[in-house]
């Protein structure tokens, strides 16, 4: 290197930049707002280990080659009560959620009757005793005391035309049932599935730092709902991220944000995008987590927009297909541009989109890049990009404006 000689051309910011994918509290419990895990009441979407791991400790670790000696509480079970979550899955509660009290198992997951996903939660009220489910949640009491949040509700048909069922929404001391700190009810009367909104107060100064409170649903008396998708959100949420993760976020200045590592190997874009309300809960196979599909491509690009970041998406390399990929492209370019207009300026493994004509005057520097890059490509990765710049090549709304290069 010749400091006293210049090179010609500029150096650009996007050669540098961050990553982020649902790994751990990266996504869910970090910089998405909304609280409970496991909303829609999903079994199936905890790997093994992770599954014994929150039955035997009440917290799940992370592969110990992430580090010497490194143990990564996460927050989707942590707990200092080992075996907690013993008592939920004997019962047919899904992890996280809890029984509201020990004694009264009525509880049911219903294959195929739901809302959102696979499943519902049948709850079935007693006599003069309240049923109920709780998960323990982190509020960020410290910046407001106001949440409100969502749920999908209706009752067995076996009830139609009876008394409304009174449905209660309410957040408690933790594992101190009695203690309410938040209360609202919600009257449900049809046998279709139905969205009902609440909201809840805290007192102020009723809650410490860093203290778990239980949110609770719960009946009285011998009535029966179907449960599904319960969210709960802060309303200082900005945009659907958590305020304080945004600004620490902003605080990187990173130029680029890549959305991917190896949790896009089995990543399908479309289970991401639509009606939020409909999005599935599916298993995460990179790390062993669910994947709610809360956050996907409008979320992503929202993201970027928030924090001041150019994009880059991932594409999925590992079970996806080239005309899978080339979708996501032309929904970058359709619906999306007319929400938002992003400049979703780099496609990875990898295709680079200008949307603006400015952006191909860096074409110097890409091309000598893509060059390196070309003689370490695999044989079969090679063969799938060349379908892939067939592909964009033939369609008149991508060609010429779309280049690949390969990244990683």
């Amino acid at each position: 290197m010749d400091a006293r000689r210049p090179a010609p051309f500029t150096i650009p910011l996007t050669l540098f930049g961050t990553f982020t994918e649902n790994i751990w509290d990266a996504i869910y419990g970090g910089i998405w707002a909304q609280l409970p895990h496991n909303p829609s009441f999903e079994p199936d979407y905890l790997s093994v280990q992770n599954t014994l791991d929150a039955a035997r400790y009440g917290r799940l670790v992370t592969d110990p080659s992430f580090g010497s000696g490194f143990v990564r509480v996460e927050p989707l079970t942590d707990e200092p009560k080992p075996g907690r979550f013993v008592r939920s899955s004997s019962v047919g509660l899904p992890l996280p959620w809890e029984p509201l009290r020990p004694a009264g198992v009525r509880y049911e997951l219903r294959d195929g009757d739901r809302a959102n996903s696979n499943r519902s939660l049948l709850l079935m009220g007693l006599a003069n005793r309240e049923i109920g489910v709780r998960q323990g949640l982190y509020l960020p009491a410290h910046r407001t005391r106001r949440y409100t949040g969502s749920f999908w509700v209706r009752v067995p048909d076996s009830m139609a035309g009876t008394v409304p069922v009174s449905l209660g929404i309410s957040l408690r001391r933790r594992d101190r049932p009695d203690n309410r700190l938040a209360n609202t009810s919600v009257p449900v009367t049809s046998t279709r599935w139905t969205r009902y909104e609440f909201a809840l107060n805290l007192p102020t100064d009723s809650i410490a730092p860093l203290e778990r409170l239980d949110f609770v649903l719960s009946l009285d008396g011998e009535r029966r709902v179907l449960l599904d998708n319960v969210l709960l959100w802060p309303t200082d949420h900005a945009e659907g991220f958590d305020p304080e993760v945004l600004a620490a976020a902003r605080q990187l200045r990173t130029p680029l944000l890549r959305f991917g590592g190896n949790f896009v190997s089995g990543y399908h874009w479309f289970d991401g995008v639509g009606d939020p309300e409909q999005r599935r809960t599916m298993l995460n196979q990179a790390w062993g987590l669910p994947e709610y599909n809360h956050f996907g491509t409008n979320e992503f690009i929202r993201l970027c927009r928030l924090i001041g970041a150019e994009s880059q998406i991932s594409v999925n390399a590992g079970s996806g297909e080239p005309a899978e990929a080339a979708a996501w492209v032309e929904y970058c370019n359709g619906a999306l541009i007319s929400q938002a207009r992003p400049q979703l300026d780099l496609l990875s493994t990898h295709l680079v989109i200008g949307m603006q004509p400015g952006e191909q005057q860096r074409a110097g520097v890409d091309q000598a890049f893509t060059h390196v890059a070309d003689l370490a490509v695999p044989v079969g990765v090679g063969r799938r990009l060349d379908q892939m710049r067939g592909q964009l090549a033939a369609d008149p709304r991508t060609a010429d404006r779309v280049k690949l290069a390969f990244t990683e």
